[in-house]
């Protein structure tokens, strides 16, 4: 793997010499094995921040369009004469209580009905024209 350790110079930063590889492939094992080790000690870290920024993320959009919605309703309610008010809240009852009804006639429609039974009706004598 590593033959020898350069003595010329100063050592880059970190204090460590700088290596000399026998072969390219010694070099390529060598970075492989310090990336791994590198990779290991870094990724509960990343992954502890990366769950800290979507928790963040989520929580803000969340919050935000919660109260971009309620302030804008209740900006605009303050605008909003009170007798419309009470005209626009009627008015939706009665569309609420209409499809009420609707959905309840559909569904009594849908609903089986129990086999009709046969009804037999005797008649004295014999039919007209026989």
């Amino acid at each position: 793997m590593e033959t020898n350790q350069s003595t010329h110079g100063p050592a880059p930063s970190g204090g460590r010499a700088k290596r000399h590889f026998t072969s390219f492939n010694d070099a390529l094992h060598s970075a492989k094995v310090d990336a791994c080790a590198r990779a290991g000690e870094t990724a509960p870290r990343m992954k502890s921040a990366l769950g800290e920024v979507a928790r963040d993320v989520a929580y803000g959009t969340v919050y935000g369009t919660a109260f971009g919605v309620v302030f804008v309703g209740a900006v605009a309610g303050e605008f909003v004469p009170a007798q419309l008010r009470d005209r626009l809240a009627r008015g939706a009852r009665a569309g609420c209580d209409t499809a009420r009804s609707v959905r309840d006639k559909v569904r009594a429609t849908l609903e089986p009905r129990p086999p009709a039974r046969e009804v037999v009706v005797e008649t004295a004598g014999e039919p007209a024209g026989a």
